[in-house]
């Protein structure tokens, strides 16, 4: 097997993403989506990685190790590294049968999330060097998991600056179902958000469901129905679940039947704010709040805050005393100290005494690597209001 090129750097990383900038002039002969060895001014040696200059973030480190050399055995050991950890570690098969496999630099794969769904695989691909390499990974994982179906999805803003295509999907073959702590519900991989569910929720649904008994509970942006069955599982005395998606407000309300839990959760289709607005105070001495993502870009995390000290204001006013809130956020680029920063002064701003008893993030199926803590993106904090 040839080596790999060469690629210099001019000043040190400071993580695992290199951005193009960094990088010596040297290497614009090198193919993009190539694997190549990383050394920095001096030449000791720093990692192995996709190589892009097409992208702002030029290099991806895959391995600090200098060997073995990356090739087909490589990618195929680590994407059954990865499905180990969820099976013999973390043994997530004994509560649901859908987890995340792959989390893009947490399994040493940046630009690749892959969720299972029962028998089919979501992938999400996001850069040039996991897109020429996908067929391995998905072949080995099929092989392992024994799945029908492989549906595969990209950004197309990021695929068109990583150059690949974007990928056709598996369309209505990517409808499945799903089991999580004793509750069904029917994923669509192709036209749900995210990669079909909201797997990274599934540690709060259950702690949801553990603190709902007896408790009049609102969930806001309830998407298909994760948190408000749980409440309602958990011997809630009412569950309200709020969505703008009519199609998920819909599925939300399928989910509940199945699950024989028709009469117990009432969905409605209406804006957050508005529903807040028109509530009585104290009504709810449970409400969940789990906003889509805010912020893409950093120029949008100023706008992205403020909307989370909007909301949670509202949400803290209408609250009962001792009530309790759990506030989610999904946005990367809002990290845990700023979200609690958010909801200090919407606390404020409601007039309430507001105390944060958990302050979470999502499971450990999504790791995160030490040199990438973008990969920490959920914020997830139970609060006490007084």
């Amino acid at each position: 097997m040839r080596a790999p090129p060469t690629i210099k750097l001019r000043s040190p990383p400071r993580g695992a993403a290199i951005f193009r900038k960094m990088v010596d002039r040297n290497a614009r002969g090198v193919e993009a989506g190539t694997v190549v060895r990383v050394i920095d001014r001096d030449g000791r040696f720093i990692g192995q990685a996709f190589w892009n200059p097409k992208s702002e973030i030029a290099l991806r480190i895959l391995t600090r190790d200098e060997e073995p050399a990356i090739d087909d055995a490589w990618f195929e050991d680590t994407a059954l590294r990865a499905l180990r950890l969820r099976r013999e570690v973390l043994a997530i098969d004994r509560v649901t049968d859908a987890c995340r496999i792959i989390h893009a630099e947490g399994d040493r794969l940046p630009g690749l999330i892959v969720d299972l769904y029962g028998d089919v695989l979501s992938c999400q691909v996001s850069s040039l060097g996991i897109y020429r390499n996908f067929p391995v990974i998905r072949d080995a994982l099929t092989k392992a998991l024994g799945t029908r179906c492989v549906h595969v999805t990209a950004e197309p803003k990021l695929a068109k600056i990583e150059g690949f295509p974007i990928p056709g999907g598996a369309g209505r073959d990517a409808r499945t179902r799903i089991h999580e702590h004793g509750l069904t519900f029917d994923v669509d991989c192709a036209a749900g958000h995210k990669t079909g569910f909201f797997l990274d929720q599934r540690d709060s649904r259950l702690r949801i469901r553990q603190l709902a008994k007896g408790k009049r509970v609102l969930d806001l942006f309830c998407y298909t129905g994760g948190f408000a069955l749980n409440a309602a599982r958990g011997k809630a005395s009412q569950v309200v679940a709020v969505d703008l998606d009519e199609a998920a407000v819909a599925a939300g309300r399928q989910n509940a039947e199945r699950n024989g839990l028709g009469d117990d959760v009432t969905f409605v289709h209406k804006d957050a704010f508005e529903v807040l607005r028109t509530t009585t105070q104290g009504a709810y001495g449970l409400m969940i709040v789990d906003p889509a993502k805010q912020a893409h870009q950093r120029s949008e995390v100023g706008r992205a805050l403020g909307y989370y000290t909007d909301l949670n204001r509202l949400v803290f006013e209408k609250a009962p005393p001792d009530g309790l809130v759990l506030s989610c956020s999904c946005t990367g680029l809002v990290d845990e100290s700023a979200f609690l920063e958010a909801l200090s002064r919407a606390a404020h701003r409601a007039g309430r005494h507001v105390s944060f008893l958990e302050v979470n993030g999502a499971p450990p199926d999504h790791p995160v690597a030490a040199d990438t803590q973008e990969g920490r993106y959920l914020n997830v904090v139970l609060c006490r209001v007084a």
